[in-house]
């Protein structure tokens, strides 16, 4: 994540930053030295605090080069109308499939 090169680009500490988002500093701390991963609550809280895209902030990447040949013609448009969502929605898609997902056992 991009969280050092953020903070520090608004020549900002750790703590302040902790502060103006509401995060206490321990767990701050811990996702920018990538020792814990923080929930998709606050990923969105972050990015929408920095004005960025969430694939920005993790650092995703999708070119044109996406290997998508074994997937059946279905499959292949779902993930074309994902890529295409905003973060939120994208979010929200993704979630809901992990729903259904753990659903099917």
């Amino acid at each position: 994540m991009k969280l050092k090169e953020l903070r520090e680009s608004q020549h900002e500490t750790q703590l302040s930053i902790s502060k103006k988002l509401g995060i206490p500093y321990h767990n701050y701390n811990k996702y920018e030295l990538g020792q814990v991963e923080p929930d998709i609550q606050t990923i969105i809280k972050i990015a929408n605090f920095y004005n960025i895209s969430i694939d920005y902030l993790l650092e995703r990447q999708f070119g044109s080069d996406l290997e998508l040949g074994h997937l059946s013609t279905e499959k292949k448009e779902a993930v074309k109308l994902l890529l295409k969502l905003n973060d939120l929605n994208f979010i929200k898609a993704v979630s809901y499939m992990a729903g259904l997902y753990t659903a099917q056992g």
